[in-house]
């Protein structure tokens, strides 16, 4: 599934991005990877268990994690939210509107300059311009489900071609490269960063590109 078309939306997977009548609208990733997975098994109704299980594999996270992301799932929607997710009660969610598979969409153009590594769980986490958020807690832009990562722990902007991180009085600190991070630090392409207990890699995805050529 790259594009899918719903009612006035666009949710492009391959852009990590919703849209509505081409505007994009603000969907924290694990809200978006919830609303992809109901698109992929539509019309089929998934329950919490289920949920849980793809979104957060071997991590102990209460049934109320999924209620929420629903919630911001269909805070994204609007108005007319019930018409694309439907609530069947003591067994889960499902998607209840048609859905068109559309074209791939300018992809390049649009994908994001910075991305964050993890290697385990092995993802990669686009990083969009504008303040993403880092922390524990599900509302958060990247979600760390992780003791030693606090409910909101750190911030990165992008701005102009720019990336810095700073701090948000987190119990356990935010670390670039060994190093406290006491005031807004600018990233450079592989700086290594670390909430909590937790280690990520910052990457340039035009670096990365370049490196994938070369090697091969």
């Amino acid at each position: 599934m790259s594009r899918i078309g719903f009612g006035d939306f666009t949710l492009d997977s391959l852009r990590r991005l919703l849209t509505r009548e081409g505007a994009p609208v603000h969907l924290a990733p694990t809200a978006f990877r919830l609303l992809e997975l109901l698109i992929e098994n539509r019309p089929a109704v998934l329950s919490k268990r289920q949920i849980m299980d793809a979104l957060w594999p071997d991590r102990a996270v209460c049934e109320g994690g999924v209620g929420t992301l629903i919630s911001q799932v269909r805070s994204a929607l609007g108005a007319r939210a019930g018409a694309y997710i439907r609530t069947v009660h003591g067994v889960g969610y499902g998607f209840c509107a048609e859905a068109t598979e559309l074209a791939p969409g300018p992809a390049a153009a649009a994908a994001p300059r910075f991305v964050l590594v993890q290697a385990a769980p092995r993802r990669r986490i686009g990083l969009p311009d504008g303040a993403v958020v880092i922390g524990r807690h599900v509302e958060c832009d990247v979600q760390i489900p992780s003791r030693t990562v606090s409910r909101r722990h750190a911030r990165i902007r992008v701005a102009e071609g720019v990336a810095t991180v700073e701090d948000l009085d987190s119990y356990n600190g935010t670390y670039v490269c060994g190093e406290k991070v006491t005031r807004p630090v600018r990233l450079q392409d592989g700086d290594t960063l670390r909430v909590g207990s937790i280690e990520l890699v910052f990457r340039s995805t035009s670096a990365s590109e370049s490196e994938t050529e070369s090697a091969g």
